[in-house]
This record gives C-alpha cells, structure tokens and sequence, in this order.
C-alpha cells in the first residue's frame, strides 16, 4: 500500500507543511491524509472496493490528488481521463474499462455519457461533505502488486489504450528518480503537465520526497511566472514548448525566479539553442 505509505510518513514528520497548493488553496500533509481517507469512506460507501475502478476527470486541482490517494486506501485504481477527448472518446473508454464512479468538474463530467449517479463533482455539496468527514480507520489497501493506476494512450491506433501500473511499478519508479535525481524536502515542484497521464509520476515522485506540489489549473506563462515567484518554486515540469513561452514572456524580466534550482523537461526533445538560452535567462540546472 505505497501511496497511503507516503501520507503516513509525511504527516508523522512534517503534519503541518504544505503538501498542495492550487491559487488561494492549499492542503497540509495532516489535511490531505484525513480527506483522502474520509473520502475512501465516502467512496466506498458507493460501492467502491478492491479491484475497483476510479475515473478522475478534470484540470489540475487538489482534488484530484486526493482523489488518487482515497482510490489506493481502498485497493481500488484511479483512472486519469484527458478532459481534451471528445465527449464520444470519453464515453467509450469509460465504458471499456469499467469506471466507476467518476469524480471531477461538473462541465467535463456531462461528457462521459453516465448516469449522475456515477457522477461526484468536486464543487458539489457531497463532495465537500465526503472529504470533511470522519475518516474510517479499517480501510482494506491494496498490496504491491495491486493496480495502483490505469493510464490511458493513444499508442499506435489512436485508441486510448489501458495501461495497468501496480503500486511496485509505480514505487519503483519513484525510488530510481529520487535515487538518481534527488529531492529535498523543502522541494517545491510546479507541475505544469496535465495530471490526467503519466505525467503524474513525476508529482508523486516529489511527493514521496515530502516536497510540495504546486498546481495550475491551465498553463500560461504569465501565470506560471508568477506563481514562481509567490511560492518560491524550487522545481518546475514541463514541456520544451512551454518553456520557450516562459522565455519570451514579457513578465519575465520583473519576475523573481532566484528560487528555481531546477527546470525538468521531457515529452519531446529539446534544441541546443533553447537550453542556452533559457541558461543565460534562468540561473537553475535544466
């Protein structure tokens, strides 16, 4: 039960320190352990067990972490689903991969094609009643090589593809960055890829670290700087394209960037040219 694991650690050696932050919001280690519990409750009251399968359909939010951690304290997994497919796509690959229910923000959430009582949208009333109560203490788990996510590609066909990723998989993962990469734990990470594909190892990487995680609802560079700048961000996710925004941005040359020690990238390759100019702009590893 790796997820959970990180939770417990983090709340019995830094309860109080931010885990999540997203804008004005923002979850300690203690608060983002007992609402993902009380919401495996809550869940699980719906129906929701081992072997179960839990859709998240939306923008980056805090939400959504939670989210992810109740489904592993039930041994059930949490299915990202790209909010960029089409309303048909969506109702397709719920259907195929049997997910049930499916949490998020309530315009996606009308595209999946399921009944609303297979709905749970984070701006609802049950929602904030799920998260805000008592968290049950004889939640099942799940075992190493249990599904702890299925993540959805397009691999060669275009159709979505079911990807299974087990808790060990998933921890061994996190274990081979952190031992080749390294974090602290005064780590802040911006996350400026979608959490609804494999980009979430990265966050849980930095999780398992005890970091924070930093989270916008939409990318643009404006709003990436500044959130640099206002939650002294150590570390920041992205694409190369991304990146080549924050450099031309005009909120550039007056944002404070001194905090950034390292900006990772990845999904596709990135030029010479850029990371020298991104190196004679931003004084961070890349």
């Amino acid at each position: 039960m790796w997820l959970p694991e990180i939770l417990a650690r983090n709340r019995q050696q830094r309860a109080g320190s931010a885990a999540v932050i997203d804008g004005d919001r923002s979850l300690t280690w203690a608060e983002l352990d007992d609402r993902s519990r009380a919401l495996a409750g809550a869940l699980r009251e719906r129906g929701v067990g081992p072997g179960g399968h839990v859709g998240v359909l939306s923008r980056n939010r805090l939400e959504v972490l939670e989210t992810y951690f109740a489904a592993s304290w039930l041994g059930a997994a949490f299915v990202p689903l790209n909010h960029a497919l089409a309303a048909e796509e969506l109702t397709e690959v719920t259907a195929r991969v049997g997910v049930r229910p499916v949490l998020g923000e309530p315009e996606l959430l009308d595209r999946t094609g399921l009944p609303a009582t297979e709905l749970l949208p984070f701006d609802d009333p049950a929602y904030a009643a799920a998260v805000g109560g008592p968290p049950p203490a004889d939640l099942p788990g799940s075992g190493p090589d249990d599904p702890m996510a299925i993540l959805l590609t397009s691999a060669t066909t275009g159709r979505p593809k079911a990807v299974v990723q087990t808790q060990r998989a998933m921890m061994q993962m996190s274990l081979g960055w952190l031992a080749a990469v390294g974090a602290e734990p005064d780590t802040v990470l911006l996350n400026l890829n979608p959490l609804s594909h494999g980009s979430i190892q990265v966050t849980i990487n930095y999780l398992a670290a005890g970091g924070t995680v930093v989270l916008l609802r939409s990318f643009t560079p404006q709003g990436a700087l500044a959130e640099i700048e206002r939650s002294r961000v150590t570390h920041v996710w992205l694409v190369p394209q991304m990146l080549r925004f924050l450099l031309k941005a005009g909120a550039l040359a007056g944002t404070d960037t001194s905090s950034l020690r390292e900006i990772l990238h990845g999904a596709a390759p990135i030029s010479a040219a850029l990371l020298r100019e991104a190196g004679g702009q931003l004084s961070c590893r890349f």
